[in-house]
């Protein structure tokens, strides 16, 4: 029970900091945007030239389809450095003095990231009771229909991205910039595996177990397919996801998704993933040792002190500090009158921030 209330309180810890952030409001304001957008239809599925009727499933599918496959992308940057920061802030050191495994810290980061994407998922809910009542063609609110793809589409999704972005933290190379480039191609690789078939494919993709389909447009796609067939038997299978596109002239009435143990199973295998990744940042979790800092600061400086000789060298400069002080009186600077050295700042900034750097992040910032 003990250990229950810890994770709750790290949790709560973990989200409350992210909450103040600008950052986080920035992706906020970015997800009412996508909202709207969806609203207004310069977001719209399209099925040859057919869309859905704005009821209850076909606002509820498109919002938990804006949801996995745009909010994913940005939601990895936004929850990535909560194991940097209290690296930094020093909170992991207290951490690691505790009994705490490294399983229990991962795990309870993953789903700290994991309650502020779902943030986001609640906004995108309370958006699509708005966009249905507010659209006008369907107020009658079936509150399963309308939220079902947003719990076992879009969720999955984040739970997925929430333990990816701790694996990244845990893993010397991905930590830094480096994962942030992969996962951005990381991302359209799972857009592209988990795409709807071209025309005329539809029947062997309806056939099989969409366990590939990350974002669920698949899953959407077999289940609108077979309304489809019913109002026109002669469907070439033409589905597409777009934005600003061409938008669709004729409506069908579609009643939503049905939630076969196959196609639950296809949505909790990305939340069974996502557990597994988390347990798999412990095994990589330095658990704020110390000694590795100490060799990392090494390698890139061969003179810096080791971390126990940290305060040795920093006590002897205080004590030449206090030394320097007593040798005697400074002379002033000279005043600049009347001419300003702005420029001059500039370039000495832009040096600070590029001296260092690797001859392939040069490479990287040109391509």
């Amino acid at each position: 029970m003990n250990a229950i209330r810890v994770l709750g309180q790290m949790v709560k810890a973990d989200f409350k900091e992210r909450a103040r952030r600008t950052s986080f409001l920035v992706t906020l304001a970015f997800t009412v945007y996508v909202g709207y957008e969806t609203f207004a239809g310069g977001i719209v599925i399209n099925l040859d030239k057919y869309r859905g009727v704005y009821n209850s499933a076909w606002v509820g599918a498109l919002m938990a389809a804006v949801t996995s496959c745009f909010l994913s992308l940005v939601g990895f940057y936004i929850v990535k450095g909560s194991i940097e920061r209290d690296e930094q802030t020093r909170v992991g050191r207290i951490l690691a003095a505790t009994p705490m495994t490294k399983a229990f810290y991962t795990v309870a980061k993953a789903l700290g990231n994991f309650a502020v994407l779902s943030s986001m998922v609640a906004v995108m809910a309370v958006a699509a009771v708005l966009m249905q009542l507010l659209r006008g063609e369907d107020r009658v609110v079936h509150l399963w229909a309308l939220l079902g793809p947003l719990v076992l589409i879009a969720l999955p999704v984040m739970a997925f991205v929430a333990a990816l972005a701790v694996l990244f933290e845990t893993l010397p190379v991905l930590r830094g910039g480096v994962g942030n480039v992969v996962w951005f191609f990381a991302w359209m690789a799972l857009l592209v595996a988990g795409a709807p078939p071209a025309a005329g494919n539809g029947p062997h993709y309806a056939a099989r177990v969409e366990f590939a389909d990350f974002t669920g447009l698949g899953t959407i796609f077999s289940s609108t397919r077979e309304t489809m067939l019913k109002i026109n038997p002669k469907f070439t299978d033409s589905f597409s996801f777009n934005i600003g596109g061409m938008r669709p002239t004729e409506k069908f009435v579609w009643n939503g998704i049905d939630w076969t143990a196959a196609r639950i199973a296809g949505r909790l295998e990305w939340a069974v993933i996502a557990l597994l990744g988390a347990l798999l940042a412990a095994v990589f979790f330095h658990r704020f040792d110390p000694a590795r800092a100490g060799l990392a600061r090494r390698r890139k400086n061969p003179e810096a002190p080791a971390a126990g000789e940290q305060g040795v060298v920093q006590e002897v400069a205080g004590f030449g500090g206090a030394a320097a002080a007593w040798s005697g009186m400074l002379t002033p600077l000279a005043r600049i009158g009347g001419r300003t050295r702005f420029g001059h700042l500039v370039v000495a900034e832009l040096r600070l921030m590029l001296q260092g750097q690797k001859w392939w992040w040069y490479a990287g910032a040109a391509g």
